[in-house]
């Protein structure tokens, strides 16, 4: 069955809006007036983040800095970041995260300025292990499972649309990770995703499937035209590491017996009509295939999952790119950009895997990268 697609355009007038931002720190609305400049990071497989630079002028009656002398901005303070455009009712929660980092410069001419930075929800995970009295090992206890013990461990919220299916494992266990590469050591060896997502303005981790099309569930398709709604777009196709199989191979200490998996270009089901890496790849030199000798597994399952997995990373790699559109928020990690007025080789779908959202005096712009298995897709 093939993904539903909801497809979104983008008119090229949408300039005409005047971008809008709202930031909130420990519930309260920050003063717009002082945001020099806005950005906001989000990124798959990895902790995204925020950062601002805000006017901190001193105020001569009371001998204060306006933002570097008081505490409304401070550490693990919450953050909520809500961009877009007001007058055509799309406004959209960004980001909800938390302040790790202030940073005042205080120069020798010119205005004094704060630099206030932060990360989302993944970052509390990135800074924790288990201890004493948490888990550390997980008997008959399916990944998912596994997963969302530790993200209600760190108080982040779980997504409906998280997988809540698989195999038990006889035994898992954390030695001595941090929560967040535990988590995502966990997503790579299912084919897993991790991703913050806003569900009800709220954030929460989406652990599951990548909702690249390649499967049945519905997915958003962002429509961007070269010379309207998208500025620039530079793609890069590399042949370099395609490979057309990976091999798993791993022991089985229980049975005592070997375990082996093999993924081929088959396995990824990579929509569209063009070529592969691999494809080209083999009418030119002949298959290449890749063999992983050294990796833990405790199934067929677990390694037919890690070998697609691997497979699926290489194979994206074969045509990545970046660009830069107008704002839009639509535009982030686990949604289908659709590109148009590149040519034949390089329109179409390509799933997007960092976006950076850019508020200042140049407007609201939307920055990201992206990757897909097939040209002229």
């Amino acid at each position: 069955m093939t993904a539903s697609t909801r497809t979104i355009e983008l008119p090229g007038g949408i300039d005409a809006y005047a971008p809008q931002i709202e930031i909130k720190v420990d519930g309260q609305k920050l003063a717009l007036d002082d945001v020099i400049e806005l950005r906001v990071t989000l990124q798959r497989d990895e902790v995204g983040g925020f950062s601002m630079q805000l006017a901190n002028d001193f105020d001569l009656v009371t001998q204060t800095f306006r933002h570097s002398d008081f505490s409304r901005l401070d550490v693990f303070k919450p953050v909520e970041i809500r961009m877009g455009y007001a007058a055509a009712n799309q406004m959209a929660t960004m980001f909800v995260g938390e302040i790790t980092a202030l940073s005042p410069s205080f120069p020798s001419s010119g205005m004094p300025t704060l630099s206030v930075t932060g990360t989302d929800l993944l970052g509390r995970l990135r800074r924790s292990k288990p201890g004493a009295n948490d888990t550390k090992l997980f008997a008959g206890r399916p990944d998912w499972e596994i997963a969302r013990q530790i993200t209600t461990r760190n108080k982040l919220g779980w997504s409906d649309k998280s997988t809540s299916s698989g195999p038990s494992n006889p035994v898992v266990m954390q030695r001595d990770m941090d929560d967040l590469t535990f988590l995502l050591w966990l997503a790579k060896r299912n084919d897993f995703e991790a991703v913050v997502v806003i569900e009800n303005q709220k954030a929460a981790l989406y652990f599951g499937p990548p909702r690249d099309k390649r499967g049945p569930e519905a997915v958003t398709e962002i429509a961007l035209v070269w010379g309207e709604s998208l500025v620039s777009f530079t793609p890069r196709l590399w042949v370099g590491r395609q490979v057309s199989k990976v091999t798993v191979r791993g022991w089985d200490s229980r049975k005592k017996q070997k375990i082996e998996a093999t993924a081929s270009i088959e396995d990824l089901k990579a929509h569209g009509e063009g070529q592969s890496g691999a494809e080209i790849l083999a009418s030119k030199s002949g298959p290449k295939e890749e063999r992983i000798v050294d990796r833990v597994v405790q199934s067929q399952e677990e390694a037919k999952a890690l070998a697609t997995q691997l497979l699926a990373e290489t194979a994206n790699q074969f045509l990545t790119g970046s660009g830069e559109a107008m704002g839009e928020p639509a535009i982030r990690p686990q949604t289908v950009v659709h590109l148009r007025g590149l040519g034949r080789r390089y329109n179409g779908d390509y799933y997007v895997a960092k976006a950076d959202h850019v508020y200042g005096a140049s407007g609201y712009m939307t920055s990201f990268e992206v990757e897909r298995m097939k040209e002229g897709a």
